[in-house]
């Protein structure tokens, strides 16, 4: 398993809604999302646990294989959360 160190968190990006207000939208039209679910957290995180969806800043974050490595600063909003 991958551990983030400090306040980083490691998250795998939500696929690109299909949809958006029942109109069906283009694959075109459709830019990489910046929502994902956090698979795990640095010990430093305060606010993020793990399996809660979150929104994260465009140009933030670091591809290592097929998951996202982020600094929780990074997060604009917690979308939902699993354990609830």
């Amino acid at each position: 398993m991958i551990t983030p160190m400090g306040s980083k968190l490691l998250l795998i990006q939500e696929e690109a809604p299909k949809e958006y207000g029942g109109i069906l939208l283009s694959e075109a039209h459709t830019e990489k999302p910046n929502v994902g679910r956090v698979i795990s957290v640095g010990n430093k995180c305060k606010f993020v646990k793990v399996n809660d969806k979150i929104a994260y800043a465009k140009y933030s974050g670091v591809p290592y294989e097929d998951y996202i490595i982020i600094e929780e600063s990074d997060i604009l909003v917690i979308l939902d959360n699993k354990d609830e």
